[in-house]
C-alpha cells in the first residue's frame, strides 16, 4: 500500500473511532440510544469494508490501519477525560481490550468481505 494509502485508512479508521466515542459523556454508554461499541463495530467494519473497496485491495494492512485509527482516535478520549478528571478511568485495561477485541474483529471481516463480493 502506498504511503497516502496509510494516511487515508488510518484517517477513515479515526473517523470510525470519532464518531464512536467523542460524542458522548464518558459514562454514557449509549450514542442517539445506540450502544457505544455497537456504533463502534458497524463504523469500524463499514469504515474497513470502503477503504478496501476504494483502493481496490482486500488485505490484512487495511484492517490493522484502521484499527490503528480507532485505537488513536480512543486514546484521545482517555487522554482528554483523564485531564479533566483522574478518576474517571479506573479500568483503563478493560476498555482497551474491549475496544481492540471489537475493532480487530469488525476490521478483520470488513476488510476481508470484498474477496466475497468482487471474486475472480
Amino acid at each position: 500500500m502506498k504511503k497516502n494509502h496509510n494516511i487515508t485508512v488510518l484517517g477513515a479508521g479515526f473517523l470510525a473511532g470519532v464518531i464512536s466515542f467523542w460524542f458522548n459523556p464518558y459514562n454514557d454508554t449509549n450514542l442517539l440510544g445506540i450502544p457505544i461499541y455497537l456504533v463502534l463495530a458497524v463504523c469500524t467494519f463499514l469504515a474497513s469494508l470502503l477503504m478496501t473497496i476504494f483502493l481496490k485491495k482486500s488485505n490484512w494492512k487495511i484492517a490493522m490501519f484502521v484499527v490503528i485509527g480507532v485505537m488513536v482516535a480512543f486514546l484521545g478520549r482517555f487522554i482528554f477525560d483523564m485531564i479533566l478528571d483522574s478518576s474517571s478511568h479506573s479500568l483503563f485495561g478493560l476498555e482497551f481490550i474491549i475496544v481492540l477485541g471489537i475493532s480487530v474483529a469488525a476490521a478483520y471481516v470488513g476488510s476481508h468481505l470484498r474477496k466475497l463480493i468482487y471474486k475472480k
